[in-house]
């Protein structure tokens, strides 16, 4: 029984404890710890879901952000890339453009200088020729006479002085002799006994009338005279302000005669030159100093008798000094100085063009190196008492006249022309030819603009007009290079062009 109940209990224990209870335990506890496991991992499976998806959103927006900035470098260097080689072939453009222009622009600089330098030899040429066919006179006459070379009267002088003037595109032409002091006297009466020729040659044609002139070499006392709006001070008394060349009325003396005030430069060039020659500024001329013409009223023709007790004023005129080693006159020229029947006096006759400090200059130049000059930005013409060009900006060419057609001729006088700046740049520009300023210097401190518009030719000022944006295009060169002296005397210009566009 027992062995039963232990075989059956064991066998019924065996089996419903070994076989169906742990299959029952197994798989309730396997369930439960799927269960559990299930549970556990549906708890923890939500997180670690929702912590992937937002590191997978964190890695998307980071991988955007990667992909964007990449791209915008990319695009940013392309775009760099691009803008460099826009630029690069810009600047070639500009570069190849810049260089054309500045190559055609030099050409027709090149163009414009031999222009300048045509007009310049036309002047000098024109001089030169005059300056022969006179030593032929001079030459001529010195063998038939008893005066000295260079005391002359050129024969048909309007026209031969003229033609020189008109060739030259002159305002005043002239000769003037040199005088040396052995024969400043015989000068006084060769120049009165052979005036005759200003009245034969007056425009109108020959007037019946003896020229008056002031028979000595004489100057002026200063050049600080007053006037206004062109008008002569009222120096007769008689409340009328008195106009034109001579300041006189027809039918009036010499004692009332009233000299307009020269003016040929800028600064103290104006001046007297032996002004000039003092250190001292507070400098002031004595009475004493000079040898003064009195202006008669007598009847004879001696006018100009000296006078100590000659009061000076504003319209004072001077014996030259005879401490000049040698005077350089006025004495023919055109035009002819225009007379009047009733009052023929031609005071410019005798007038001594070394008084004016630039003539000065020219002339002791002119004796060292024998070769024509240039003078500096002045109203030469008024030397010749001539105002009617005052407005325009001159120059003058002083060319030596000899005794002999020789190489060591002595220098017997000069002729002087007058002659306008804007006559050396005209040329036969085309319209489409570029327009330029050119900006004209000196070595004497003084300067002018000149515009070129095709054929037109006109002087800005006695200024700098060219604009600084131009700059780098500008080109020097030199003026009449081919008369400038040995030693670079005198008034030394250069010329630097300008474009006005691109």
């Amino acid at each position: 029984m027992s062995e039963e109940v232990n075989t059956s209990g064991a066998k019924v224990g065996s089996e419903d404890v070994n076989t169906d209870a742990p299959e029952v335990g197994s798989n309730d506890m396997n369930t439960g710890a799927a269960e559990n496991e299930t549970a556990t991992v549906a708890e923890t499976g939500l997180d670690n879901s929702s912590k992937t998806d937002g590191e997978i959103l964190e890695k998307n927006e980071r991988g955007d952000k990667t992909i964007c900035n990449f791209k915008t470098i990319f695009c940013s260097v392309l775009l760099v890339l691009a803008i460099a080689l826009v630029l690069f072939f810009y600047l070639r453009y500009r570069r190849e453009k810049s260089k054309a222009f500045l190559d055609t622009f030099r050409a027709q600089v090149s163009q414009m200088e031999l222009n300048i330098d045509s007009n310049v030899d036309a002047a000098f040429t024109s001089l030169s020729g005059l300056s022969i066919s006179t030593t032929s006179v001079v030459k001529r006459l010195a063998e038939e006479t008893d005066y000295p070379p260079g005391f002359i009267n050129i024969p048909d002088v309007a026209q031969t002085l003229g033609e020189a003037k008109n060739t030259s595109n002159a305002l005043v032409i002239a000769y003037v002799p040199k005088v040396l002091s052995e024969n400043f006297e015989l000068w006084k009466s060769y120049s009165k006994t052979h005036s005759s020729w200003i009245a034969e040659e007056q425009p109108g044609g020959p007037m019946n009338v003896t020229p008056e002139i002031i028979d000595s070499v004489w100057e002026f006392m200063d050049y600080n005279w007053e006037y206004s709006d062109r008008r002569l001070i009222d120096e007769i008394g008689d409340g009328m302000p008195r106009m034109g060349l001579r300041g006189n009325e027809p039918s009036r003396k010499l004692n009332n005669r009233v000299i307009e005030r020269l003016s040929d430069g800028s600064g103290k060039e104006e001046q007297h030159r032996r002004v000039l020659n003092v250190e001292d500024e507070n400098f002031e001329l004595k009475e004493e100093d000079y040898d003064y013409f009195r202006f008669d009223d007598k009847d004879d023709d001696d006018y100009f008798e000296f006078d100590d007790d000659f009061e000076i004023g504003p319209s004072a005129i001077l014996k030259a000094p005879r401490s000049d080693g040698f005077w350089t006159p006025v004495w023919q020229l055109a035009p002819v100085p225009i007379l009047d029947e009733t009052d023929p006096f031609a005071q410019v006759i005798n007038y001594n063009l070394r008084d004016r400090i630039v003539f000065s200059h020219a002339v002791d130049y002119l004796e060292r190196y024998r070769k024509p000059i240039f003078l500096d930005i002045c109203d030469q013409s008024s030397w010749f008492l001539n105002y009617e060009y005052s407005d325009i900006l001159q120059t003058a060419v002083v060319h030596p006249v000899f005794d002999d057609i020789s190489e060591n001729s002595a220098i017997v006088g000069y002729h002087v022309a007058v002659i306008p700046w804007i006559e050396f740049f005209k040329s036969n520009r085309g319209p489409d030819s570029m327009d330029m300023i050119v900006v004209m210097q000196n070595t004497c401190g003084e300067q002018f603009s000149v515009e070129l518009k095709g054929k037109n030719v006109t002087i800005l000022g006695e200024t700098d007009e060219h604009d600084p944006k131009f700059d780098a295009y500008q080109i020097h060169t030199n003026f009449a290079e081919q008369y400038i002296g040995p030693e670079h005397e005198g008034c030394v210009y250069t010329m630097i062009f300008y474009p006005t566009e691109i």
